[in-house]
């Protein structure tokens, strides 16, 4: 079965510093991981029925899958760990700091959770949730989006001021606080922003073809400007005329303003094959980077490059 694990490197050479190992009997998953200014280590995922982090076991409501959030100082101490009662499954998949040490966390849960704010419940199959929790790890605020069917946030960021940018999937008909929207196909792609204080919304994009298509990850720069990537099939228009996939799924990366998510600019790179964009960060002088992986041949604007076997790892890097 798999266990989760925490590991810190040397920004200098690579090396390992520390690592810590957590799990039960069963399949437990780590799936995302953020340092807050303090140096601090922010992790989510899930586990099932118990596992200890550090401050003792944390168990299931219904032994089932199970939603946590953990903090270790920078050096690998425990600081606090949470689950959240829920009555079916719920999973965490990105995790983000402001700048205070708030903790931004998104991800899915099916039937009802509490992330100590009240109960959830969800609109009928998977919703995705947005929780916000003070530096030792009291809830803040906590919302909740979704229809009948599939509803994930998958990343997170925050921006300077504290509001909080999401991306993910939805299916059907999803209202994120600014009216009703409605996907094209089975599954379309958001990204929506949150206000840091009470979790209210700012605005909201839909972006999606007839097929399948995904927000895998999400990023800020330092003027609150959205960076977003994942993964598109047929033609997608993010605002700036429409793309279109080579051929089976693309990747794409876009930049959307930060006080309205008006569309800066947006590209799709891939061949015939599966390609996926899972990574995205902005540097200091707000180059957009993004990464994951392409299949047989992807041409990324410097000419194309092969795959040596069926899934490669890429790496990009495009200019403000």
């Amino acid at each position: 079965s798999y266990d989760i694990f925490v590991m810190k490197l040397s920004g200098a050479d690579g090396s390992p510093l520390w690592a810590k190992r957590f799990g039960s009997p069963n399949d437990d998953i780590g799936y995302g991981v953020a340092v807050d200014g303090g140096g601090n280590v922010l992790v989510t995922g899930y586990f099932r029925d118990a596992a200890d982090f550090g401050g003792g076991p944390l168990t299931s409501t219904y032994g089932g899958i199970t939603l946590f959030v953990a903090k270790f100082s920078a050096g690998g101490a425990h600081l606090w760990s949470k689950s959240f009662w829920n009555t079916g499954v719920a999973i965490g998949y990105g995790i983000a700091a402001d700048g205070a040490g708030n903790v931004a966390v998104t991800g899915s849960f099916t039937g009802r959770i509490n992330f100590g704010g009240g109960d959830l419940t969800s609109a009928g199959g998977h919703d995705a949730f947005v929780a916000s929790f003070s530096p030792d790890g009291g809830h803040r605020w906590s919302q909740r989006f979704g229809s009948t069917s599939f509803d994930r946030g998958y990343g997170v960021a925050v921006d300077r001021g504290g509001d909080v940018a999401v991306t993910g999937l939805f299916t059907y008909t999803v209202d994120f606080g600014g009216g009703p929207v409605t996907s094209a196909g089975s599954n379309d792609g958001f990204v929506a922003k949150l206000s840091g204080t009470d979790g209210a919304h700012l605005w909201s994009k839909r972006f999606g073809s007839t097929n399948v298509d995904y927000g895998y990850a999400v990023a800020v720069d330092a003027g609150g400007n959205v960076a977003v990537t994942g993964f598109f099939q047929g033609t997608v228009d993010f605002g700036g005329g429409p793309l279109v996939s080579a051929g089976l799924e693309d990747i794409f990366v876009e930049k959307l303003a930060g006080p309205d998510g008006a569309h800066l600019w947006s590209k799709r790179f891939g061949g015939t094959s599966t390609d996926y964009g899972y990574g995205v960060a902005i540097d200091g002088a707000g180059n957009v980077l993004s990464t994951g992986y392409f299949q047989n041949s992807a041409d990324f604007g410097g000419g194309p490059l092969t795959s040596a076997g069926r899934q490669d790892a890429f790496v990009l890097s495009l200019g403000p």
